[in-house]
């Protein structure tokens, strides 16, 4: 087994006996080599693999020699890695979003969105809690289903922090929030992380905003446009993108993301969630307003592509569907809940993200394809031009 440490000035490869638990079995060889101004992290790597190749060689040969395997006065002092192990369980409570609906024709629920609902729904989840577990424990609520504004409510903000705390879990839902500023109010969809102490762990500002659903495109250069289109399109919000890639600390080891809804669509803000630390995406969603049609199936598969492209778990869960927990392959881990359906996702899972050549690379990809199609062209074109000319020279008599 290979791994490698830091010491002053030098990067330490090092050859070990594979125990269950990473970095704590007993050291067999070590290789150094100085580490330089000018090296960056990809660097780092290439070095590593190539002196770990010759630990390989030089171990393979001593044995081949009947030579014992050797054995390093080199300890380990660093706390053992491990994955963060979480318990999740995320509701999918089907509430109806009739009266806020532009077609309330397509709200097909008949549940009533309220917080006690919620907080009871949440309680009947926490039953399937091992007893016996020792692992911190995450509700998750999806998108619209928590009724108020969370920082300008202060007494629902209570009753969600002292439910978190008497419950000792943590709950990750949506909101809005607003500020003035000279322009006037400015509105956001966030997600909110709370922790099991009761306290506010963080917020997320949703980045990417629907046309004409929570943004008017071009308003401050047509404003007169803007106007007719609000009158003509019903409950139609006006939201400031957020700009930061916010990544959540629940504990020591377990990061998440909580990108809301549409987000999801974007592979840059997934991308650069996973690149601050995030080990687990949670879209939040709310796919109510399409009725029974098949725009869950086009959510979820872009949280597939999320997680194919970033290594990394990703929980889609919807307040009316569909909604399942994708592994960082793309393969589904647990149950699906479908359309319209009230319930909810129970999952114990690792926290934390594997290499990954797009999330670290992706923007070469683009112009990769493109340089790649242009040379294909390029090449077809020379061959046709030399099909040509041979094809006239056999025809010449």
């Amino acid at each position: 087994m290979g791994g490698n440490i830091f010491q002053p000035n030098v990067f330490v490869d090092i050859s070990d006996y594979l125990e269950e638990k990473v970095d704590t079995g007993k050291i067999i060889s070590v290789k150094r080599f100085p580490l330089l101004e000018s090296d960056r992290v990809s660097d780092l790597i290439c070095r590593t693999y190539v002196y770990l190749n010759f630990l390989f060689f030089e171990i393979i040969s001593g044995l081949h020699n009947k030579s014992s395997l050797p054995s390093s006065t080199l300890k380990w002092e660093k706390t053992p890695y491990t994955k963060s192990r979480l318990w999740i369980g995320a509701l999918q409570p089907n509430f109806t979003l009739r009266h806020i609906a532009s077609n309330p024709e397509l709200a097909y629920s008949q549940r009533v969105r309220n917080l006690d609902q919620l907080f009871l729904d949440s309680e009947e989840v926490l039953k399937q809690y091992p007893p016996d577990s020792k692992q911190s424990r995450l509700i998750i609520w999806p998108e619209s289903v928590y009724p108020d504004a969370f920082f300008k409510s202060r007494s629902s903000r209570k009753r969600v922090l002292e439910w978190a705390r008497l419950h000792r879990t943590a709950v990750l839902f949506t909101s809005v929030d607003w500020e003035q500023d000279a322009e006037g109010e400015r509105y956001y969809g966030i997600s909110v992380l709370v922790g099991p102490e009761g306290q506010i762990l963080g917020r997320y500002n949703k980045i990417f905003l629907i046309p004409f659903g929570e943004i008017l495109p071009f308003s401050d250069w047509f404003p007169g446009f803007a106007d007719w289109m609000r009158n003509q399109i019903r409950n139609m919000s006006e939201f400031k993108s957020g700009t930061e890639y916010t990544v959540f600390r629940l504990q020591s080891a377990s990061t998440l993301s909580a990108p809301v809804c549409f987000d999801i669509f974007s592979r840059d803000i997934v991308r650069n969630m996973t690149r601050n630390g995030a080990g687990l995406i949670a879209n939040l969603s709310n796919l109510a307003w399409f009725g029974l049609t098949n725009a869950t199936d086009s959510m979820e598969a872009f949280a597939r592509w999320r997680a194919i492209e970033n290594r990394v778990p990703v929980l889609f869960v919807s307040n009316n569907g569909s909604s399942v927990f994708i592994g960082a392959d793309g393969k589904s881990l647990s149950p699906r809940l479908k359309l319209f359906e009230t319930g909810f996702i129970v999952e114990t899972v690792e926290t934390g993200s594997h290499d990954s050549f797009f999330r670290e690379h992706g923007e070469w990809i683009g112009p990769a394809y493109l340089v790649l199609m242009l040379l294909t062209v390029w090449l077809f074109r020379i061959g046709r031009r030399d099909f040509s000319r041979r094809n006239s020279e056999s025809s010449s008599p």
